[in-house]
């Protein structure tokens, strides 16, 4: 995981396979943590190749917390088969689905998504 801030935001970026286990716990101490400083996140997922269900439920705790806080968490650069996990699970719906870090970043500035 690379942690840096950019404008308003915090950007996360993950690699490979992200499975449950000790990164997941670290990944959602990560996030909750930032989500305390009432920052958005970014989670940027281009190298991600994989996630399983227990990194699907730590990145809604993890929303969810985000929410309570005031902030947001956005997931970009999605790709087969994290999107296909993502879209069969229904989560597009509820996280903040973007193309680019980019594009998210820009969404920071208008509102939390």
């Amino acid at each position: 995981i690379v942690h840096e801030d950019a404008g308003n935001a915090s950007v996360l970026r993950l690699q490979g396979q992200v499975l449950g286990g000790d990164e997941t716990e670290y990944l959602t101490t990560v996030l909750q943590d930032l989500a305390d400083r009432r920052r958005p996140v970014i989670l940027d997922m281009s190298n991600v190749s994989y996630v399983n269900s227990s990194f699907l439920s730590s990145l809604l705790a993890a929303h969810t917390h985000a929410v309570r806080r005031g902030t947001g968490l956005m997931v970009t650069e999605l790709r087969p088969p994290v999107s296909d996990i993502i879209e069969l699970t229904r989560m597009h719906q509820v996280l903040g689905i973007h193309d680019t870090v980019d594009a998210a970043l820009k969404a920071t500035s208008n509102s939390i998504t």
